[in-house]
């Protein structure tokens, strides 16, 4: 799996080191006679960085990789009364390219326009004979609105974030996926509370071929379309169902996407009375997730350890 990338505000410093290593993308031009390679100068970057800080209707981004900039993403044209605004992307060069990075970077800022700044609709553009920013476009869930002689036009509406969602059962197959996916998912909290004994993130591939034997156990992919960017891991007793596991890649957080695969979920087992889960009681959007599912807490926790908490939920069905 391709490495996480992470967005940073617009910085200066940091936007000189970008520039020290851009070059011009040839397919950003139909009419190659306004093609002119790129040469840093330090002047022009600093007057750019000073024009995008004037500008009160978009907000700018850096896209991360190891600390370095590898790219810049912006949403421009913000407009709060209509919640609409226009995305604007671009790599570094050839080098970070093709390494699913521009698609990560697009569902970040699709996440931060949506949850942070409450668009409703996000529209971008590409360049005609750009069809590699129209593959990424696409991948991060926008929809062709039209083209013309020069341009593709897209839109991405928050009303859309659950469709193409599916929930399907696995087979063992998929195992290696799922745990791969399941240490992606996990690292961000193993990092922060060094639970080692008992994060999903440090367990070995083997205690998911065990739990896979289980009767009683069940996993099942969470599909954006055809891309599996999740799981969920089931166990029952009886009528009593439990959510022990679920997660979505770190990409694709945030756009209610488990909301989603848990209402898929608990539809494919009609005959529970009841769903039961665990979460981190510090984490507070997780708790906030469930909660808005209708999971109500028992009243009962677990010490982790000193500052990690699990806290039970429970949620009865209507039957």
């Amino acid at each position: 799996m391709n490495q996480q990338i992470h967005l940073r505000p617009m910085d200066r410093t940091l936007l000189h080191e970008y520039y020290k290593g851009f070059v011009m993308d040839a397919d950003l031009f139909m009419d190659m006679s306004r093609f002119r390679a790129y040469t840093y100068v330090p002047e022009r970057v600093d007057a750019y960085f000073d024009k995008l800080r004037s500008q009160k209707d978009r907000v700018d981004f850096l896209i991360l990789l190891d600390e370095k900039p590898i790219g810049e993403i912006a949403l421009k044209h913000i407009d709060e009364t209509a919640k609409r605004c226009e995305l604007s992307i671009h790599l570094q060069n050839d080098s970070v390219k093709n390494q699913g990075y521009g698609t990560q970077a697009e569902r970040l800022i699709l996440n931060y326009a949506f949850q942070t700044l409450g668009m409703e609709t996000v529209i971008a553009d590409s360049v005609l004979k750009n069809l590699r920013s129209q593959r990424v476009l696409e991948k991060a869930g926008f929809q062709e609105t039209g083209r013309d002689d020069t341009f593709v036009y897209y839109k991405r509406s928050k009303s859309d974030l659950r469709a193409g969602i599916s929930v399907e059962k696995a087979d063992k197959n998929d195992l290696k996926q799922i745990y791969e996916m399941q240490v992606s998912a996990f690292r961000p909290l193993l990092d922060q509370y060094k639970d080692y004994e008992t994060s999903p993130a440090a367990e070995p591939f083997e205690r998911t071929l065990q739990r896979f034997r289980f009767e009683n156990v069940s996993y099942h992919l969470v599909k954006l379309g055809t891309e599996v960017i999740g799981a969920v891991r089931v166990r029952w007793n009886d009528d009593i169902y439990v959510l022990s596991q679920i997660f979505i890649l770190p990409e694709y957080q945030g756009l209610g996407y488990a909301q989603e695969a848990i209402r898929q979920v608990e539809a494919a087992y009609p005959n529970a009375s009841r769903w039961r889960l665990d979460t981190i009681e510090q984490e507070a959007k997780l708790c906030h997730l469930y909660e808005k599912m209708g999971y109500h807490k028992t009243g009962q926790t677990k010490r982790i350890k000193d500052g990690m908490d699990l806290v039970f939920y429970e949620k009865v069905m209507d039957v």
